[in-house]
């Protein structure tokens, strides 16, 4: 097989060969020296297409031969086609990259089937400037990854592909080879089904061939060298990661290829990507996953209204202004302001996503199902943890971490663990599933997670909200009223007792009109430690 140099070669001599020269007439040449076999012949000679058959010539001389021997001395003495003999020659250290046209990057973005921008897509300035910023880093550097996350829903795909499009020209000076996959993989064993799914991309449809080796290594390897057939820089695309086991999978296909391929992956989940032993740039929608007033307006403005400043203010409330939900809000409403107002007031007053479902652009008609991938493959600690902070607080409003050490169900290993640091992580790691939003020692939820969490969740694992609350807000009160024991204030040392008051009184009154709540002077306060030990 040819070395790696010797690879890098023959892939920037491709598109010289499939122009000028003609497998058919080099086949038997090369059968006589052992190189085809008469199955090989017959495939050669039965490919349409010129292209195709340059394609399966090169691949079997990549597995089969150690240099470049033959093929200068055929092109030599056998068609006098000298400038495609000097192609081959490896005492040139220097490796020139062949720069393409920007409009045959333009095409081959096209075949990659990298999205385009919507009917009604709105546009985001800043985000787009500072992703192009970062990708624009990442393309020049030396990082094999570019790693894009967020909550779902919050335009990340769109947002890339229209970047990618509108750098066109620029990525055309950089990248030869672009492609653009949908991993969405929840189960370790399928994920067989995706690296095929990237190698029959990879591969010219003239190679396809009926069955595929079951061993993932072997995969890999066959991937790998498609890869390394092609001219110049590779730039692969993943959407939608999900599982640590196929980044890990990724990391190390790409260490084999060396300053040849790129990898931008884009996921809600941020965790996954601890596992990268490779320098990568991050980029993240946390701050800004949703529109703003301005955005919100100008899509659901249509010829004959314009919504109000009331309802736009609502729908900013219930949703944060996330733009998959709001494609939903819009189809569902018919570009019908009244009808989004109906839409908008069953939001209000349901804690559920279910009645919100329509065909869309984006790939899911229903935030559930959205959120069901996600949850499918989380720890129940997590999910249970999360399900707690729905059911005790209210969405869109800061919340200090020590409220949580009251309530969250941790695993504690002794009495005298650091419980506010244990609940730290717990949020924290809910915040790297894009579930929930941190900003220094604070926490928020955000509506849409809210309304899945408590709509389908919280009653699939059948939590006890009444008792839940009626705990939590009775230890929230002995820390006001000073009546609680040594071990609650522990944890709350530092916390002003004014904004413990504040933070009672506004979650007494969400809970009491919810009818969540049964207000008592009578209840009694259990130590948080026994609590924990139930």
């Amino acid at each position: 097989m040819l070395d790696q140099n010797s690879q890098r070669i023959l892939a920037n001599a491709t598109d010289i060969l499939y122009h000028d020269f003609e497998p058919r007439d080099c086949v038997c040449f090369f059968q006589s020296k052992g190189i085809l076999t008469d199955d090989d012949v017959e495939e050669i000679i039965s490919c349409n297409r010129r292209h195709g058959r340059v394609d399966l010539f090169l691949n079997k001389y990549r597995r089969r031969c150690f240099n470049f021997n033959l093929l200068k001395e055929y092109f030599t003495n056998y068609v006098s086609q000298i400038h495609l003999a000097e192609l081959f020659d490896e005492n040139n250290s220097h490796i020139e990259e062949k720069i393409q046209e920007p409009k045959i990057f333009l095409r081959k973005m096209n075949s990659a089937q990298i999205p385009k921008s919507i009917s009604y897509q709105i546009k985001r300035f800043e985000l787009e400037e500072s992703l192009e910023k970062n990708l624009k880093q990442f393309i020049d550097g030396n990082f094999d990854w570019f790693i894009i996350n967020g909550i779902r829903g919050c335009g990340k795909t769109l947002l890339l592909a229209q970047v990618l499009r509108n750098n066109y020209e620029y990525l055309s000076k950089y990248i030869n080879n672009i492609y653009w996959f949908t991993d969405s993989c929840e189960i370790t064993s399928k994920s067989k089904q995706i690296f095929i799914k990237i190698l029959v991309s990879l591969t010219d449809t003239s190679c396809l061939q009926s069955s595929y080796p079951e061993d993932e290594d072997l995969l890999m390897g066959i991937i790998v060298e498609q890869i390394q057939s092609k001219s110049g820089k590779t730039l692969l695309i993943i959407d939608d990661v999900l599982l640590e086991e196929n980044v890990r999978w990724y990391s190390k296909m790409i260490s084999m290829l060396s300053n040849i391929c790129q990898i931008i992956s884009i996921s809600p989940n941020e965790e996954i990507f601890q596992a990268l032993p490779q320098e990568a740039i991050k980029f993240s929608f946390k701050n800004n996953s949703g529109f703003n007033y301005t955005q919100i307006e100008k899509l659901f403005t249509n010829d004959k209204d314009i919504p109000s400043t009331c309802l736009i203010n609502k729908i900013l409330d219930e949703t944060c202004g996330l733009p998959a939900f709001l494609g939903i809000l819009k189809f569902q409403s018919s570009n019908n302001i009244s009808r989004l107002e109906k839409l908008v007031e069953r939001l209000e007053s349901c804690n559920s996503l279910t009645p919100f479902t329509s065909i869309t652009p984006y790939f899911y008609k229903n935030m559930n199902t959205v959120f069901d991938k996600d949850f499918s493959i989380m720890d129940d600690s997590d999910i249970l943890n999360l399900c707690h902070i729905c059911l005790l607080f209210t969405p869109n409003i800061w919340y200090h971490f020590a409220y949580t050490t009251l309530i969250l169900p941790l695993d504690l290993p002794s009495y005298n663990c650091d419980i506010p640091t244990l609940v730290y992580e717990s949020i924290e790691k809910l915040s790297k599933l894009s579930l929930l939003q941190i900003d220094g020692d604070k926490f928020m939820i955000h509506p849409i997670v809210f309304k899945y969490c408590v709509g389908k969740q919280c009653q699939y694992h059948q939590i006890d909200k009444e008792s839940l609350v009626s705990l939590f807000l009775t230890r929230l009160n002995s820390i006001v009223c000073e009546t609680g024991n040594i071990f609650m204030y522990k944890n709350f040392k530092g916390m002003s007792k004014d904004d413990a008051k504040k933070t009672y009184n506004q979650l007494k009154d969400y809970h009491l009109k919810n009818n969540d709540y049964e207000y008592s002077k009578n209840k009694n306060t259990y130590s948080l430690f026994s609590f924990f030990r139930q």
